[in-house]
């Protein structure tokens, strides 16, 4: 079911259009303030297209009512029957974009006014920027969620500078890392078609990940823009990193690490480090077993049986992947940490 706000628009031309993508799932009370930051962005030429994956709080009815209220142009909602996870709800916006340029934005983020203005200004000075992201703080706080996030040779994963202070220490580093977060960035559609669209293997965890993977295999380059800054509505404290782990994340964290792994590297690569990566999954699982007396080991066997059961398809995807890389993994090694990311969390909860 869709609803399309049909309005005169005073859109500039030379101006490239931009498809933003919000994928709701229960997101009523963020939606509000959302939207809001939208409608106050300095560049105007865009179009909003909220996917709701089959909420059951009226996130649909109620992005509908706000897009009205505000008088937002080019503004569509669509429901999807079911919950497509966060790879194919996006995936249904994305195949609904008009725009040069697709911007995801999770409905919990709050855009400060010049954040869409930021990023295509830098996309537009150089055609082989095919994604970008920028600042992303904690709400109402300087503590820092990402600014570009990093991932191991094992495929652990972290945002850069995440819970420190910003001080503007990660203002120069603007490539120093080796994915964009999937909570609010740009890319271009036509580097998206070419990439292939979210894996809905997935569902949801690690596809900002494999994306971005994708997309440096191709030869595009990755930008962080630290003037262009966001809001993630969260509350943290300082146990927040190690109070919250939800178990339906583990699984697919678990599961997800193994396929953009198995998909993505060059296959030295994968008999390299893929087993390495189990062990450490096995590893992780174990002492999350014994901390918080809850069966993670469980959620880790079954993840790695549920790679094995769908092998075939990833060794497809694979095939596809690699067919179009123009890149060696040398080139995407540099972007990547040698330094086992667990390893050093690990390290960081026992000193505390």
């Amino acid at each position: 079911m869709s609803h399309t706000i049909n309005k005169s628009s005073n859109f500039k031309d030379k101006n490239p259009l931009v498809s933003i993508i919000i994928l709701t799932y229960n997101s009523s009370k963020f939606l509000s303030k959302c939207l809001d930051s939208i409608a106050r962005q300095t560049y105007r030429n865009f179009e909003i297209i909220i996917v709701d994956n089959a909420s059951v709080d009226g996130s649909a009815e109620l992005a509908k009512k706000i897009g009205e209220r505000m008088g937002l142009t080019r503004f569509t909602v669509v429901r999807n029957s079911r919950n497509l996870g966060y790879c194919g709800g996006n995936n249904v916006g994305i195949r609904l974009a008009k725009g040069k340029y697709i911007a995801i934005i999770n409905p919990d983020i709050i855009l400060n006014k010049h954040w869409l203005e930021r990023l295509v200004a830098v996309a537009e000075s150089n055609d082989k920027i095919g994604m970008c992201q920028g600042k992303i703080l904690y709400d109402n706080t300087k503590i820092i969620n990402s600014t570009g996030n990093l991932m191991d040779i094992f495929g652990a994963v972290r945002c850069r500078g995440e819970f420190e202070i910003d001080r503007g220490q990660y203002d120069n580093n603007s490539g120093d890392f080796f994915y964009v977060s999937g909570a609010a960035f740009l890319i271009r559609k036509d580097v998206l078609y070419k990439v292939g669209l979210f894996d809905e293997m997935l569902f949801l965890y690690h596809d900002d990940v494999d994306l971005s993977w994708r997309v440096r295999l191709l030869g595009y380059v990755l930008k962080y823009i630290s003037d262009a800054v966001c809001f993630h509505i969260k509350r943290i404290n300082k146990k927040f990193i190690y109070e919250k782990i939800n178990r339906t994340k583990m699984y697919y964290v678990y599961r997800n690490r193994l396929i953009i792994m198995l998909k993505n590297y060059a296959f030295k690569n994968v008999i390299k480090y893929v087993p390495l990566a189990l062990i450490l999954n096995i590893l992780n699982s174990i002492y999350l077993t014994l901390l918080k007396r809850d069966c993670y080991l469980y959620l880790q066997i079954k993840a790695t049986f549920d790679v094995i059961l769908k092998l075939r398809d990833i060794l497809i995807n694979r095939k596809k992947i690699q067919s179009l890389r123009k890149v060696d993994d040398d080139d995407i090694l540099k972007y990547i940490s040698f330094s086992p990311i667990e390893l050093l969390e690990f390290k960081a909860i026992i000193q505390k």
